[in-house]
């Protein structure tokens, strides 16, 4: 059976400073927000909003032009904007990203929402980008078995 990520909800986790990420790595699709201390750091990672294949339970993996964000997915990402917006924050020292379009979509609805919060630049790294998963990408997984 195919494991499901878990969707952390921002507001509920306490964090003074944040650092953003938006990524795809490993199946999930994700924000990534580190809280800087002296002799630490700390690491929350949020499943980007739900997309199309989100909904219709396909697989993913690194198609890039589909899937894309639904209306509840975009509505969840500038949830996490306003939820950035709202933290006692005094910077964002750097922004990573997926090129995926869903992780990059979901970075500008934050930032639309978050404002001077988050930096208006971003590295892309392609490391940060979900796995390939071949031809199994934008089938099912009752599709992949009748292909077997």
């Amino acid at each position: 059976a195919m494991a499901k990520a878990k969707v952390c909800r921002a507001r509920d986790l306490r964090i003074p400073g944040v650092v953003v990420v938006c990524l795809s790595w490993l199946g999930l699709d994700s924000l990534l927000f580190s809280a800087p201390k002296p002799a630490e750091q700390r690491f929350l990672f949020c499943r980007h909003g739900q997309t199309t294949f989100n909904v219709e339970d396909r697989f993913q993996g690194t198609m890039n032009e589909e899937p894309v964000l639904t209306q509840k997915g975009q509505e969840q990402a500038r949830e996490l904007g306003k939820w950035l917006k709202e933290q006692t924050i005094d910077s964002i020292d750097a922004v990573f990203v997926s090129p995926l379009l869903r992780a990059q979509h979901t970075l500008e609805l934050a930032r639309e929402v978050a404002g001077n919060k988050i930096p208006e630049s971003a590295t892309t790294l392609q490391e940060l980008r979900e796995i390939e998963l071949y031809e199994w990408e934008g089938f099912t997984q009752p599709e992949v078995k009748a292909k077997s």
